[in-house]
């Protein structure tokens, strides 16, 4: 589940906090001579919770509030002398619903130095599940380590968990405390129990979700979706197609956006901004003032101006914009 565009998790905290308010003064009818005040005010709460809800959140259950307890009510099916607790029953199991869901939006505040999953992720970084087959540890490490360079931080379990740490908790709360998932989907990833779980965490979660085919397409729920294949590409070239999937996100692309072409800017050698540059291209149509931002780069880093490996990407690029190569002003 995650917040509809536009909303914010403080506003979400406000909303929840004032239906809090509106149960405590709901329940004030419950103490009076009749029970129809009461049964109108439940009612109208639950409308409004619901309506809250689906402003804010995607995902929200079809019955989460059509509950077993609301139907008997509207069907004035609840004798008076228990309208009281159904009341109180089920106004408390939506508040921790609520509570729950906002725990599970609220990044960690302050991560600790230890090596479990609620440790191991930077600050300022798009936190990455990276899902694979044990076999496939060094492939996915190499893949990890190009992510890094544009801010994505990849978790991957053999190496972030420590040796004495419980497997299954520490992989739970990294699945938990992730905001992007990557599945490298090499043969055996589908019979694999742990990589399908850790899948389903994420459906479950509503996390933007990538596979790449490795060899093996994907099952379940992510194969309707066309998704990239990365087979006999290397793990520089599969981390790309990873950056370049999660820049269309409109939570986490405008930085991803931003740390690629800053790699174009401050790259120190031919061989890295020559992999900026394709990361750039790789992006497909962009917009003018990226188009700008590149020419900036090209003309202003020695490492790509005139003549070095990275300027037939940049001259490809601005070509498929109808843009000239710029010339230094002399």
């Amino acid at each position: 589940m995650r917040l509809r565009p536009g909303r914010s998790l403080e506003d979400l905290h406000e909303q929840v906090d004032r239906l809090d308010v509106a149960f405590n003064n709901l329940m004030a009818y419950g103490a009076g001579p009749t029970r129809e005040p009461l049964r109108n005010q439940y009612l109208r709460w639950v409308r409004d919770a619901e309506d809250m809800a689906r402003r804010y959140l995607t995902g929200v259950p079809t019955d989460q509030f059509a509950t077993n307890r609301w139907r008997a009510m509207t069907e004035g099916n609840i004798p008076d002398n228990r309208m009281w607790s159904v009341v109180e029953g089920d106004c408390k199991a939506q508040l921790d619903w609520f509570s729950g869901v906002t725990e599970d939006l609220t990044p960690p505040e302050s991560p600790s130095l230890n090596l479990g999953a609620d440790g191991i992720w930077r600050e300022g970084t798009v936190r990455a599940f990276m899902s694979h087959i044990a076999d496939q540890k060094a492939f996915t490490s190499s893949v990890a380590q190009d992510l890094a360079t544009v801010g994505i931080q990849g978790f991957v379990a053999h190496e972030a968990i420590e040796f004495s740490a419980e497997w299954q908790i520490e992989i739970e709360r990294a699945l938990r405390t992730a905001h992007v998932f990557v599945g490298l989907v090499h043969k055996g990833f589908s019979k694999s129990w742990w990589t399908q779980q850790e899948v389903g965490w994420a459906l479950g979660r509503e996390m933007p979700i990538v596979m790449i085919r490795l060899g093996e397409d994907p099952s379940g729920f992510p194969a309707k979706v066309q998704f990239p294949s990365g087979l006999s590409r290397s793990p520089e070239e599969v981390a790309t197609q990873i950056a370049v999937w999660f820049t269309r996100d409109p939570n986490y692309g405008p930085g991803l956006i931003q740390r690629i072409m800053a790699e174009v800017h401050s790259a120190r050698s031919y061989k890295d901004a020559e992999a900026a540059v394709l990361r750039v291209e790789a992006m497909g149509k962009l917009s003018d003032p990226l188009l700008d931002e590149l020419e900036r780069a090209y003309l202003n880093n020695n490492q790509l101006y005139p003549l070095h490996v990275g300027t037939p990407v940049v001259e490809r690029i601005l070509r498929a914009h109808g843009r000239p190569m710029p010339t230094k002003s002399e």
